[in-house]
C-alpha cells in the first residue's frame, strides 16, 4: 500500500490493485487506509524525528546517485537535462532536511517564551 502510494497511485487504484492481488475485499483494504495512523508510524519509525530524517536523507542520496549516474552515462541530451533537474531538486530537499531540525528547536523555544509571557 505504502509503496504504491509512494509511486503516485491514488487510493481507489491502490484499493483495487491490492484487493485483486491478495483476494481480499476492497473494504478490507479501505480499513487499512482508515487505520493507518495507528500502524504506519510503527513501520516507518515516524515517531522518531531523527530516524525519519536519516531515512529521508538516505533515500534522497540514492535518488541523487541514480540521477548522477544517468547524467554521466546518458547519451540523450533530454535525459541528461532531466537528470540534472532531479539532482538540483534533491539538493534543495537535502538542504531543507538539514535545516528542519534546527528550525524545530528554535520554534519550540519561541513557543515556550510565548507561553511564559501569557502567564499572569
Amino acid at each position: 500500500m505504502l509503496r504504491l502510494e509512494g509511486l503516485g497511485f491514488y487510493q481507489p487504484e491502490i484499493t483495487k490493485e491490492l484487493s485483486d492481488k491478495y483476494g481480499v475485499s476492497r473494504r478490507t483494504v479501505q480499513l487499512d487506509f482508515a487505520t493507518r495512523s495507528k500502524w504506519q508510524p510503527k513501520i516507518s519509525e515516524a515517531k522518531d524525528v531523527t530516524k525519519t530524517l536519516m531515512k529521508i536523507t538516505n533515500r534522497y542520496e540514492q535518488i541523487y546517485r541514480k540521477a548522477s549516474r544517468l547524467y554521466l552515462t546518458g547519451s540523450n541530451e533530454n535525459t541528461q537535462l532531466g537528470a540534472l533537474s532531479i539532482m538540483d531538486r534533491v539538493t534543495g530537499h537535502l538542504a531543507e532536511a538539514v535545516v528542519i531540525p534546527d528550525l524545530m528547536v528554535r520554534l519550540g523555544k519561541i513557543e515556550d517564551q510565548a507561553k511564559r509571557k501569557l502567564r499572569p
